[in-house]
C-alpha cells in the first residue's frame, strides 16, 4: 500500500495526481496547498517516486526497484528536492539557479526531471523571479512541484504558472484515528497535541514521538498555579527560559481569550487538562489583560531575534495578566 493511502485525507489529492498522469494531463508545474503539517510534502515525494518507479502497482510504487531505493536513500538522478539551507530560513536564488542547470541536463533513465520546492514560500523575491523564467518556458521533460502552506507569499506571476491543488485538511476524527494507529499515547494525550497545533496529524506526531507533550503539560500546570498566585510570573518565566515556550502559552490564551469573549464553548474535542485548567482559571482573568498578553506574544514570535532574552521577555508578557 502506498504511504499516502496511509493518510486516508490525501486520497481525493493522490488520484487526482494519478489521473492527471494517465491522462496525459499532467501540467509542467503543480503548486501544492493546504494547511500546515497535513502531508503535502509527502504527497510530492510519493509521486515523484511513483512516476519513475520501474514497477508500479496501479496507484503505489513497488518500493523493491533499483528507482525507488534510489529516492529512499535521497539520490534518485532525475530528482532534485529544493529546501532552505541548514540555519537558514529563506530559499536564496543560488539555490532556484541549480534547477535550471539540473533541468537542462537528459533523463538518466529517460524519464521527467522533477523538482520539488518545500516551502515555496521560503524564496527570496529575487528567487521567485529566477524561477519565473524556468516556469515560462519548462523544458519538455520537466516537472516541477511547489509545496506551501502559505501560498499568498508567493508572487502572483508565481502561482498563475502552476496548476494549483489544495490538499484537504483530515476531519479531527481522522486525525486523532491515525494518531491512534501510529502512537502508543493516551486518548487524552493525542487530543491535546492535535489542538496544540492546530488539528495538524503529522504535526501532532512529531510533538508525541519527541516526548515534547510531556513538556506541555508541565507548563499548563506552571500555568495555572501562576493564575491561582501559588508561582508569581517571575518564577514561571526561570523555569521556562530555557525552553521555548511562546507558540504553547499563545496557543492556550487564545482558548482562553476565546472562552471569555463568549466567542465558543469549551469544546467537547479539547483535551481534559486543557478544560481542566480553563476552568478552573477563567473567572480570574480579564479578557483586555489576555488580550495584551496575546498581542505581546504575537509582536515577540514575528520579530524574534537572538538577542531576545526568553527570560525578561515572558516577564514582560506574564506581567500582563497579573
Amino acid at each position: 500500500m502506498s504511504d499516502i493511502l496511509k493518510h486516508p485525507w490525501l486520497e481525493v489529492p493522490w488520484k487526482q495526481l494519478l489521473q492527471w498522469k494517465e491522462k496525459d494531463r499532467l501540467p509542467h508545474a503543480i503548486l501544492l496547498k493546504g494547511r500546515s503539517g497535513i502531508g503535502k510534502h509527502l504527497l510530492a515525494r510519493q509521486f515523484s517516486q511513483w512516476l519513475h518507479c520501474e514497477h508500479p502497482g496501479g496507484d503505489s510504487s513497488c518500493g523493491q526497484c533499483v528507482s525507488c531505493h534510489q529516492f529512499a536513500a535521497g539520490s534518485h538522478p532525475d530528482f532534485l528536492e529544493i529546501t532552505p539551507e541548514e540555519d537558514k530560513r529563506v530559499i536564496s536564488i543560488d539555490q532556484v539557479r541549480q534547477i535550471g542547470e539540473f533541468l537542462s541536463l537528459s533523463s538518466v533513465q529517460q524519464k521527467q526531471r522533477i523538482v520539488t520546492i518545500f516551502p515555496a514560500d521560503c524564496m527570496n523575491v529575487a528567487a521567485m523571479n529566477a524561477l519565473l523564467k524556468t516556469l515560462e518556458e519548462p523544458p519538455g521533460n520537466a516537472l516541477l512541484i511547489l509545496v506551501t502552506n502559505r501560498p499568498g507569499y508567493l508572487a502572483a506571476t508565481v502561482r498563475s504558472r502552476c496548476q494549483m491543488m489544495t490538499c484537504p485538511a483530515p476531519s479531527p476524527n481522522q486525525g486523532i484515528d491515525w494518531l491512534k494507529k501510529n502512537t502508543d499515547a493516551e486518548e487524552d494525550i493525542i487530543h491535546l497535541a492535535m489542538q496544540l497545533v492546530d488539528q495538524s496529524p503529522l504535526q501532532a506526531l512529531q510533538l508525541l514521538n519527541a516526548d515534547h507533550i510531556k513538556h506541555c503539560l508541565s507548563f499548563m500546570d506552571d500555568f495555572s498555579d501562576f493564575l491561582q498566585g501559588k508561582i508569581d510570573h517571575v518564577e514561571l518565566a526561570r523555569r521556562y527560559e530555557k525552553q521555548d515556550i511562546k507558540d504553547l502559552l499563545y496557543q492556550f490564551l487564545l482558548d482562553i481569550l476565546k472562552i471569555l469573549s463568549r466567542e465558543s464553548r469549551i469544546q467537547d474535542g479539547t483535551a481534559m487538562r486543557i478544560k481542566t485548567v480553563i476552568q478552573s482559571n477563567v473567572q480570574q482573568l480579564q479578557p483586555e489583560k489576555v488580550l495584551r498578553c496575546v498581542d505581546k506574544l504575537k509582536l515577540g514570535m514575528t520579530h524574534a531575534s537572538a538577542s531576545l532574552n526568553p527570560r525578561l521577555f515572558l516577564e514582560d508578557v506574564l506581567i500582563e495578566l497579573v
